[in-house]
């Protein structure tokens, strides 16, 4: 919370999804800049302290969700493959089996120096993260809703992410501004990382038999024809076994 000439300043009320992060997002305050500027009386602008709100190259800017962080950002990325090494007894060499692609760690480094990017941080930060509103934890009902809960994927822009194909991530650890040791200048840390839907299983290709209550691939039933489980003998009908006569 900021206090200017006997008057606080609140947060700017700005587009956050209450139920995806709670209602104490839009509660967040002003904090105040770091360090203590003069300021021009006629353009209220801090003096010695210049930089305009973005990086000026596409490579020096980070995007989430449709908007660009203030400062000069940069993002890193591990994607991988899962290897298992498989080394067969008495044998030299090893065989390398792949289990797949594993969601890249991903980490953007923003530099924050001039009170107007400070403010804008601030304004903007709600829309991507705020503290989660998790219930007690005693109890039981309300713990299964947090765990069932849906990922909070954010969408990302930067040309090296792009590069990778790296477009939506899930933000796992965010610090505050903290000291670079350059006088003015605070560095914030975003780790994440990289969200991938997950694939959609496909159903084998199986018919329901009617009657027998079991499944029978379609390959099965061009096999087998009209044939009854087992090979089952068909069951007499009463016009094989002519009529049925009751004693009187």
């Amino acid at each position: 919370m900021a206090t200017k000439g006997g008057k606080t300043t609140r947060l700017a009320e700005i587009a956050v999804d209450n139920e995806k992060y709670g209602a104490a997002a839009t509660g967040n305050q002003f904090q105040l800049f770091w360090d203590d500027p003069l300021f021009d009386n006629e353009t209220g602008e801090p003096i010695g302290i210049t930089g305009s709100m973005c990086g000026a190259n596409a490579w020096d800017r980070v995007m989430l969700n449709g908007t660009y962080l203030p400062g000069i950002w940069d993002a890193t990325a591990t994607p991988a493959i899962q290897l298992d090494v498989q080394k067969p007894q008495g044998f030299d060499g090893a065989a390398l089996v792949s289990r797949g692609y594993v969601p890249a760690g991903i980490t953007l480094t923003g530099q924050l120096w001039t009170p107007k990017q400070w403010s804008q941080w601030q304004r903007i930060l709600p829309t991507f993260w705020a503290v989660p509103h998790h219930y007690a934890v005693n109890d039981s009902k309300r713990q299964r809703g947090q765990i069932q809960g849906e990922q909070k994927a954010v969408k990302v822009d930067h040309p090296g992410l792009a590069a990778m194909n790296i477009h939506e991530l899930v933000i796992r650890q965010i610090t505050p501004p903290e000291a670079t040791g350059q006088k003015g200048i605070r560095q914030i840390k975003i780790m994440a990382v990289q969200y991938v839907p997950q694939p959609q299983k496909q159903k084998p290709a199986t018919k329901k038999t009617s009657g027998t209550g079991a499944d029978r691939t379609v390959q099965a039933e061009k096999i087998l024809g009209k044939k009854r489980p087992g090979n089952a003998p068909k069951p007499p009908s009463t016009s094989d076994v002519g009529p049925i006569h009751k004693d009187l």
